[in-house]
């Protein structure tokens, strides 16, 4: 008959929502759903509710309302919050990611106008130094040739003298400047590290023996991926503060030491016993014209940094005032066959 058809119906109804309710109330604690209080409460009406409506359908009690529908309206109700609440918080979400894109895009047009403002600067900086050094060259003659003239008293010759070394500063300090303010992007290629070092010694050999300064080099014949030039111009950078920084008798190392993090890079230290770096003045050494020393000019580790930068190395610097500096370049490329060699076995010279 119609009332026993409706009566399955109404029992298979009831089932299925109490084991929808479970699934449904399981995932909500599992997910920490928002909706899961609403949840509970047709957890409950369902559970209570199926029990109370087969006891109806059987005419065991008599009620004037089902509670098994009010369960699934709140099954419903709590899907529906839930799905508000997650799609306030992708809208939200959306919108952070948008303010936070708008920010890059506007700090990346701050840097490119702020790049192009240092190129400008650059070239007019550059432009002013090559011009002053023709007329610094002509200075620089004249007074060379006046120390050489036969009919010059010797006053004027050590008045000359004078004058010449004063332009010869001038002029290497110009030639800082130029390096610095004309640094071109790096052409990486694989560099013998042995050989570039070797030359750094051989070109400052003379610093080193007027000195006296003992010297130690361990490169485990690394091979790194790097511009040479700018390796060698880094290595002289550093070497020429070390060697200033020293009294006769101190010692001077260069060593390069493969990263514990990593299998593929290495770290360059050159490590002096020199005079070290007040406290004072160590946060801002690498600034340009930032010196320690009266004859110095403030770019050999502002150039050693830019340098470092543009190969995406990084520059730290540790020191202590009459104990020594350690300068290390970290972060530099082996090349592919000298990374996959897990023990380079070291080697040493003086």
């Amino acid at each position: 008959s119609l009332f026993t058809r409706t009566l399955i119906f109404l029992q298979a109804y009831v089932v299925v929502c109490v084991v929808l309710s479970v699934v449904v109330f399981a995932s909500a604690v599992r997910s920490r759903a928002e909706g899961l209080g609403l949840y509970a409460g047709g957890f409950l009406f369902v559970a209570v509710g199926g029990v109370h409506d087969i006891a109806v359908l059987q005419g065991l009690i008599i009620s004037p309302f089902y509670w098994g529908p009010i369960g699934a309206f709140l099954f419903l109700l709590a899907q529906a919050v839930i799905l508000a609440q997650r799609s306030a918080r992708s809208l939200s979400t959306v919108e952070e990611q948008r303010r936070k894109l708008l920010e890059l895009v506007e700090r990346l047009r701050r840097e490119q106008r702020e790049r192009k403002r240092y190129e400008e600067l650059s070239l007019a900086a550059s432009g002013v130094a090559h011009e002053t050094k023709n007329p610094l060259g002509i200075i620089r003659g004249l007074a060379q040739r006046l120390t050489t003239a036969p009919n010059v008293d010797q006053s004027t010759k050590v008045r000359a003298a004078q004058i010449l070394d004063q332009a010869d500063r001038a002029a290497s300090r110009l030639g800082d400047f130029l390096n610095y303010a004309r640094v071109r992007d790096p052409q990486i290629s694989p560099v013998e590290l042995d050989v570039v070092v070797g030359y750094a010694f051989e070109v400052l050999a003379p610093d080193l023996e007027a000195k006296e300064l003992r010297s130690r080099i361990e490169t485990g014949g690394a091979v790194v991926l790097a511009d040479e030039e700018m390796v060698l111009q880094i290595l002289l950078n550093l070497m020429l503060n070390s060697i200033a920084a020293c009294e006769p008798g101190a010692s001077l190392d260069l060593l390069f030491e493969g990263s514990e993090a990593s299998t593929s890079t290495g770290t360059i230290s050159v490590i002096d016993t020199g005079a070290g770096i007040p406290e004072d003045l160590l946060g801002r050494v690498r600034d340009p014209y930032v010196t320690g020393r009266a004859d110095g000019h403030g770019l050999g580790l502002a150039l050693v940094e830019r340098l470092a930068e543009l190969h995406g190395w990084a520059l730290h610097i540790s020191s202590r005032v009459g104990e020594g500096t350690r300068v290390e370049i970290e972060g530099v490329e082996l090349a592919q066959d000298d990374a996959a060699t897990e023990d380079t076995g070291r080697v040493s010279g003086s």
